[in-house]
């Protein structure tokens, strides 16, 4: 059998335009494929649900705060990072915190008056992860106070009743002198101000007198105390001294004109007569060494005079006897009667 030419040709056409458009269906729908595949990568699911994550917290309260700290991770243990958390402590305030990149946080608040409080972290939540809390108890008790240390001087250490005595000390805590701490003061003997207060450096002073009275003791003593207040703890010293026994009055050494127990017109009286007798009777022995050096010279000039009399008594006596003796020559020479009689011839 003979076909024809036009039929055969009629039949390739269109099984070549069948053929075309098979490819281009199949191209479009890998595109279309393509589209939406990338389109469900790129746009979450609407059915996916927040990932739960679990808040970790505990809480300690030192001198001067309460640290809260705690952590986030998901159920599968899993890191949560950059997420922030309101911290709450009771009542008493809240802070905000963000977890870092191992999924750990912290707060800190001034320490509140001592009681028991609850402290509680929470997450709001996102697409991401769920909303989530955790808390905790902590106890803030009555903070612990700092250690003091007192030193105390006086001086002098001995000192006469009548005297006064000056103290000075120093309260120090925790390395650091204490400003306005008031410290009280007493003694077993005398008197002193019974307050004194530390100034800026932590140094105090004052003064204490002794009493000047009769049946004082040997010794005496000074006790400084600081009580402390609600930061610091007390403390306390004590310090010793000595009161010395006064030396004894001087006394008064006699005088001449108080031993004495004549009168001056007694002694002038005495004088004037030259009578050692009666001056020697006037005063005793005592009143003699009294006089001293008047009476040597008086004792010195009555022997001048008793000498210049007796030596010119011997003079006389001298005289009268040569006197004597020529008298005798001239009447054995037979002068008589008539020797010593003057004849004037015998002169001329």
């Amino acid at each position: 059998m003979v076909r024809c030419p036009c039929g055969q040709k009629r039949g390739s056409i269109v099984e070549a335009g069948v053929k075309n458009l098979k490819t281009h269906l199949v191209m479009v729908g890998v595109l279309l494929a393509s589209v939406c595949g990338l389109s469900w990568v790129a746009v979450p699911q609407a059915s996916a649900e927040p990932e739960q994550v679990s808040i970790s917290v505990s809480a300690n309260a030192d001198d001067t705060h309460v640290v809260v700290t705690g952590s986030v991770h998901t159920l599968a243990g899993a890191s949560v990072s950059s997420i922030s958390l309101t911290i709450s402590l009771g009542s008493v305030g809240q802070a905000t915190a963000v977890t870092a990149g191992d999924g750990s946080y912290s707060a800190r608040f001034p320490r509140p008056a001592p009681a028991t409080y609850t402290v509680k972290a929470a997450w709001g939540g996102n697409s991401l992860y769920a909303a989530s809390s955790g808390s905790a108890s902590v106890i803030v008790g009555v903070p612990a106070k700092t250690k003091t240390a007192m030193s105390m001087d006086i001086s002098p250490t001995e000192v006469l009743p009548g005297g006064v005595v000056t103290i000075s000390g120093f309260v120090a805590g925790g390395g650091r002198p204490i400003v306005s701490a008031m410290v009280s003061l007493t003694t077993t003997y005398g008197g002193l101000d019974p307050i004194a207060v530390t100034n800026g450096d932590g140094y105090f002073e004052s003064s204490m007198s002794i009493p000047e009275e009769e049946g004082f003791p040997s010794s005496f003593s000074v006790t400084a105390v600081f009580p402390g207040d609600s930061v610091y703890e007390g403390s306390n010293a004590k310090v010793s001294g000595t009161i010395q026994t006064p030396p004894p009055a001087p006394t008064e050494e006699p005088t001449e004109e108080t031993t004495s127990t004549s009168t001056p017109s007694a002694i002038q009286t005495d004088t004037a007569k030259n009578k050692p007798d009666a001056i020697m009777s006037t005063f005793g022995p005592s009143d003699a060494v009294a006089l001293g050096g008047e009476h040597m010279v008086l004792v010195e000039i009555l022997f001048l005079v008793v000498a210049f009399v007796a030596v010119g008594t011997l003079l006389i006596l001298g005289i009268i006897s040569h006197s004597k003796k020529a008298l005798e020559r001239g009447e054995r020479r037979g002068f008589g009667s008539d020797f010593g009689k003057e004849e004037p011839s015998a002169i001329h």
